[in-house]
């Protein structure tokens, strides 16, 4: 009766029955009987993000001990499953047309839930923002590229983690502009989105051992490593870079990369820390962003 009445008065009970439920489910996480808590662990899983208001206040608050730490256990999994349904959604365009900032920040969010895209976006603009009006007036590339690395490097004062390079944090967008400090492909995914907010035609390069930007224009292009402060390169100091990392060149290290190939090297070079630090499960759960990468990367091509 009440759900009729509070219908012909045109209340949403829809939504309230949905609260209620919610509510019932996460107080069965406490019950005595192992079968009783796993159905309502898969119920609550499958509302999934309708679940997270509700779940976050029992694993934060003094409530049952039990409860509180399957509460805890639930947001994880519904983050992850929300993670994946929504990568699967990034992935699905042709290469270029992939969104590498979409893509960065659902790679941060991987390691920090509660991050808002905004947080990145808003950081990148600032950058471009103090960029833009100095570049006025500047027509050569490398004057403008000057000045580009004057407010990211000297100004912003990013740099290459040499002293600590293999920590995860240098590969999270969100670490990378709070502390300013990154290894080269996470510097230069910055570079380059910095570069899209003022229009400059810079791009990622994925040579081996050693992410390089890109400047593409018209009649000049050359090399930019982001990781030593925006340092101008030309094609021989390239080949001599890869020497001192005891790779041969090949042309075909110098290609233009894709964003899809931009996203996957970042997941690589985060599966190995992952399984370098024995934590398998954060390098499992990667290794499936970096299959579905893979699955649409024929498929998207239209």
């Amino acid at each position: 009766m009440a759900k009729d009445g509070a219908a012909v008065k045109g209340m949403d009970s829809k939504g309230e029955v949905a609260e209620s439920k919610i509510q019932a489910l996460i107080q069965l996480l406490g019950d005595d009987d192992v079968k009783i808590r796993k159905v309502a662990r898969q119920q609550l899983q499958l509302i999934g993000k309708d679940a997270v208001r509700f779940l976050e206040d029992v694993a934060t608050s003094d409530s049952d001990g039990r409860i509180r730490i399957e509460a805890r256990g639930l947001l994880h999994k519904i983050s992850r499953d929300d993670l994946l349904q929504t990568f699967h959604l990034l992935a699905i365009w042709n290469d270029q047309q992939i969104d590498l900032e979409q893509g960065a920040y659902l790679l941060a969010k991987f390691a920090y839930p509660s991050l808002e895209k905004r947080e990145i976006s808003d950081e990148l603009d600032r950058l471009a923002d103090r960029a833009r009006g100095l570049l006025v007036g500047l027509k050569t590339p490398r004057r403008r590229i000057q000045l580009l690395n004057n407010v990211i490097f000297t100004e912003g004062r990013f740099e290459g983690n040499r002293d600590n390079y293999y920590a995860p944090d240098n590969s999270f967008i969100n670490k990378v502009l709070q502390n300013k400090k990154g290894i080269p492909i996470s510097l230069s995914i910055i570079y380059i989105l910095v570069a899209q907010r003022l229009g400059l035609p810079i791009y990622g390069v994925n040579m081996p051992a050693h992410f390089l930007c890109k400047f593409e224009g018209d009649d000049e292009h050359f090399y930019i490593d982001a990781f030593d402060f925006g340092r101008v390169m030309n094609e021989s100091e390239c080949i001599m870079l890869l020497k001192n990392y005891g790779v041969d060149f090949n042309f075909h290290y110098l290609k233009k990369a894709s964003n899809r190939d931009i996203l996957s090297r970042m997941l690589r070079n985060l599966i190995l820390v992952y399984y370098q630090n024995e934590d398998d499960d954060k390098a499992d759960f990667l290794k499936k962003l970096l299959k579905i990468l893979k699955h649409y990367s024929k498929k998207a091509e239209y």
